[in-house]
């Protein structure tokens, strides 16, 4: 019987109702003006920042030789 094996990087991004993760809004509101608000995020663009971020973590788990740690292996079940 053959085993199947899955190596994967995963990065889950919870937003907020306007679109934001909790990190990025707080980075953000620091440097509004006192009345200004943050626009709110369509989908596409919520989707366009996660893939954004990931590309970044990469590359600097790269840079700083850090990825080796970021890689899950999962035993996948044959359908």
């Amino acid at each position: 019987m053959s085993k199947k094996f899955t190596a994967q990087i995963t990065m889950d991004f919870e937003f907020d109702e306007d679109g934001y993760t909790e990190n990025e809004r707080e980075y953000l509101e620091h440097d509004l003006d006192e009345g200004e608000t943050l626009t709110p995020r369509t989908e596409d663009e919520m989707r366009l920042y996660a893939h954004n971020e990931l590309l970044e973590i990469l590359y600097n788990s790269v840079k700083y030789n850090d990825l080796y740690d970021m890689i899950d292996v999962v035993d996948t079940i044959d359908r």
